[in-house]
């Protein structure tokens, strides 16, 4: 058998026509002295074709995010903008053309500015240049992903936690620096030297380094950044103590 025509409504795209929002944003580039960095209000009209609509739940700050705040990094909008390299949230509308997600779906984006926002529509088909051809692209479906069911359980802060730094680290170890995923009985011990170990993808490559039987050497500058990366398995060198290369080597056997 099977269900007549219209025996089921067509899937809800929207919960939103717009979204009254506030976000981060940065008037005047400059470092943390001289930088103008405010809230604003406004609205967010329903998402445009090829967008979705995404209400953040956590959004990331890394490092880019400094350096775009001090006008160092390529491809950065003109101020003013709205910071936030990732992103984890709620799909609540859908612009026509979009296929593949739903409102309701939890999704982690990574959205290299624009993730500070309580609310932001986001290309998913291709990326766009919503601040000139200046600006790097923005979105498209490489930039973001439906949250696995197995991560259900995990809070916003660690899903977002994952886009940026541990895709990342990954790549760094697995595909760059050619380490296997696990090892096998007999396979000899690699090292690996992590510099920034107690920073966010510093961390991220402790805890796949131990996954992958790696033994991990970080540095770091001391006091409490030493804790951390000794609580994740790496053995530390303080830069600001010793000589990091005459240590590993030391180390390593003069690896």
């Amino acid at each position: 058998c099977c269900w007549p025509a219209g025996a089921f409504p067509p899937p809800q795209r929207t919960l939103h026509m717009q979204a009254n929002n506030k976000r981060c944003l940065v008037e005047k580039r400059g470092d943390k002295a001289t930088a103008t960095v405010t809230t604003s209000s406004d609205t967010v009209p329903h998402p445009p074709p090829g967008h979705i609509q995404v209400r953040v739940a956590a959004a990331g700050i890394a490092f880019a995010d400094c350096l775009q705040r001090c006008g160092l990094y390529p491809g950065s909008p003109p101020e003013p903008y709205t910071p936030g390299y990732d992103a984890c949230g709620t799909v609540t509308a859908l612009g026509d053309d979009v296929e593949g997600f739903a409102v309701g779906d939890r999704v982690a984006m990574l959205c290299v500015w624009g993730a500070a926002s309580q609310f932001l529509n986001f290309p998913v088909n291709s990326p766009s240049k919503p601040h000139g051809t200046k600006s790097m692209p923005w979105g498209g479906a490489a930039h973001i992903a439906k949250v696995p069911s197995s991560l259900k359980s995990r809070g916003d802060g660690e899903v977002v936690s994952l886009v940026l730094n541990y895709v990342t680290a990954y790549q760094m170890l697995h595909s760059i620096g050619n380490i296997p995923t696990s090892t096998q009985p007999g396979d000899s011990q690699k090292s690996i030297l992590i510099h920034g170990a107690a920073g966010g993808v510093g961390t991220a490559l402790l805890e796949l380094g131990r996954a992958a039987g790696v033994r991990c050497i970080g540095t770091c500058s001391g006091g409490a950044k030493t804790a951390v990366v000794e609580g994740l398995g790496g053995e530390v060198i303080d830069y600001t103590k010793e000589d990091f290369v005459a240590r590993v080597r030391e180390m390593t056997g003069g690896g």
